[in-house]
């Protein structure tokens, strides 16, 4: 994936962070999560990718409380949550997940994953299955980041790699140096449009910095040095996969994902309709129209 400069805007709109009261869920003794709730009725849960907020989240959160209870997580390390020195695993955050379903007693649950949140996700299901699961939405997150050659499941999986051995472990050396900011800063601006207004790249960059760069790496080492097809393959949930044309993951592996999974549906955002890997804040309104859809049919 290159890693590219931020372009100039051509337009800007304001992206204030949520109002409300933040609840804060204790999953260790010394951790707590940051989680924003709103509504009431069954439940929707909202994972946000790498180093990323649930403030990120608050027109999702709401639109659906109209008619679900609906929390937003901070995950460990992010936002507003406890940033202890350790814990910065895909599993671990997969286990926090757990400890947060279970203090609010919930049941019948959807999951919605962007980006590293939906291995998160995969995690989960791996260790604690679906019996609480009701469905699933994926966004944007292909089984694989890293290519190894040899070591993967499937030409599908190799097909959303996007990065080798090499330069993932410079990224995630540069996040732990003196231009952790800087780099930050270039990695997301792949991640947008460029028609992205600078104001919000600007917030988006804050949101993601709340995260210490020490943990970000250590975080990302271990999001990207995994293959999750085979638990993808066993899913067995009604799932919603979504990709996007102009992506740092190609659409077709995005694609792939959803063949993988028996009877789900995928949906591909088009280029022009703000369809980066951030399309969930570029269009908004037609994200939340096609998860509504999906929501109001299962």
């Amino acid at each position: 994936m290159p890693i590219t400069e931020k372009a100039e805007p051509k337009s800007s709109i304001e992206m204030n962070p949520f109002h409300e009261e933040v609840k804060f869920i204790q999953v260790e003794p010394d951790v707590s999560l940051g989680v924003v709730e709103s509504g009431s009725g069954r439940p929707i849960v909202i994972l946000p990718g790498w180093s990323q907020t649930a403030d990120q989240w608050k027109e999702y959160v709401a639109d659906f409380s109209s008619a679900h209870r609906v929390l937003a997580m901070d995950m460990r390390g992010h936002g507003r949550s406890s940033k202890p020195a350790y814990g910065y695993r895909i599993s671990r955050l997969a286990a926090d997940l757990q400890a947060v379903l279970a203090s609010e007693n919930l049941e019948d649950v959807t999951l919605i994953g962007h980006s590293m949140g939906c291995a998160v996700i995969w995690s989960y299901l791996e260790m604690f299955r679906s019996s609480k699961i009701r469905n699933l939405i994926l966004i944007d997150q292909t089984p694989a980041i890293v290519s190894v050659p040899n070591a993967f499941a499937s030409a599908e999986t190799m097909l959303g790699s996007i990065f080798t051995a090499e330069e993932a472990l410079q990224i995630i050396q540069g996040l732990r140096g003196p231009e952790a900011a800087g780099l930050t800063s270039s990695l997301l601006a792949s991640m947008t449009s460029n028609v992205f207004p600078e104001g919000d790249f600007q917030w988006l960059l804050a949101q993601n910095l709340l995260m210490p760069r020490e943990h970000a790496a250590s975080l990302l080492y271990d999001h990207v040095f995994k293959d999750w097809t085979d638990v993808i393959q066993r899913i067995d949930v009604p799932t919603l996969v979504i990709g996007a044309e102009g992506s740092i993951f190609p659409w077709r592996a995005m694609t792939a994902v959803g063949q993988m999974i028996r009877g789900s549906e995928t949906f591909i955002f088009d280029a022009k309709d703000g369809g980066s890997h951030f399309a969930f804040l570029e269009n908004p309104t037609k994200l939340i129209h096609v998860m509504t859809d999906f929501l109001q049919r299962l």
